[in-house]
């Protein structure tokens, strides 16, 4: 994601506040987010069912782990072992209570090399084999939310990455926001930097043929009892993207008004389904 965001407009009221991910202002409004939303409760089940399909669940890797308190806690009970990479480096004691079996590289992914990887799997797991730099060593590796603070167009290379490091039988599981949400009608009013999830995993079945790609859409939405709720809510969810300049608060307040007030419940409604894509290893 871009950050090259002109420091005087932090302090213009007309305009949509910047939510700089890593910080702890960012912490705070994606919190008030979740607090609001059942994209857990929804995504829940449906990950256990995953994990349970795996055939081995002895290493995971996880990049922009957040505190580790929500799906990954269900990693950390169901492998032996597992990484975790989140740079937001104040989350790192919540982490490490929320998943005790996993081992925490508080930086950026693009900072951190396959060695440091290895060195640190190695060091939690005195069993650990994989020597060569080449030999595929992970059952599990996840992106969950977090491609969102990639461009799209280095998404390629990543799971490219990735995809080198997945034994036979494991799977590479990756979760954003789906294009049908309401908040991609947000977007496009104001960027023309959205992303696709689905065209991803239609791609990466192109490209490896010795995978096989499944992609699946779970229901959910966000809910706010007050236009102030609402308009915190869309503003955070529009700093996944890049802006500059950033968008006038009144035009995201007339999109909340025309789009997901509801005056039947008097709540203000979003849809907003999951996209998960899961890229199996059969050989």
């Amino acid at each position: 994601m871009s950050t090259n965001i002109p420091g005087q407009i932090f302090n213009d009221p007309a305009l949509m506040p910047f939510y700089l991910p890593g910080t702890p202002r960012y912490v705070q409004a994606l919190q008030f987010f979740l607090a609001h939303t059942d994209e857990y409760e929804v995504f829940h089940p449906w990950y256990l069912r995953f994990l349970e399909s795996l055939q081995l669940k002895q290493y995971f890797l996880e990049i922009g782990i957040g505190d580790g308190n929500s799906l990954t806690k269900d990693t950390d009970q169901h492998f032996q072992s597992g990484i975790a990479i989140e740079k937001n480096v104040s989350l790192l004691p919540t982490i490490c209570q929320n998943c005790p079996n996993t081992r925490v590289i508080g930086k950026p992914f693009e900072q951190v090399s396959d060695q440091e990887i290895r060195a640190l799997l190695a060091d939690n797991n005195p069993d650990f084999q994989a020597n060569d730099d080449g030999e595929a060593i992970f059952d599990l590796i996840q992106l969950v939310h977090f491609l969102y603070y990639l461009q799209e167009a280095d998404w390629k290379a990543l799971f490219r990455r990735l995809a080198k490091q997945v034994r036979i039988g494991g799977a590479i599981f990756a979760a954003l926001q789906d294009e049908t949400s309401d908040y991609f009608s947000l977007y496009h009013q104001f960027t023309p930097h959205t992303y696709n999830l689905r065209k991803t995993g239609e791609w990466f079945q192109a490209e490896f043929d010795d995978w096989q790609v499944t992609s699946e859409v779970l229901p959910g939405k966000v809910t706010g009892h007050s236009l102030e709720t609402a308009q915190q809510i869309a503003e955070f969810m529009l700093c996944y993207l890049p802006f500059n300049p950033l968008p006038q608060r009144d035009k995201i307040t007339q999109w909340i008004k025309d789009t997901i007030w509801q005056a039947d419940s008097g709540l203000y409604v979003a849809n907003n389904p999951q996209r998960a894509i899961v890229c199996r290893r059969m050989r």
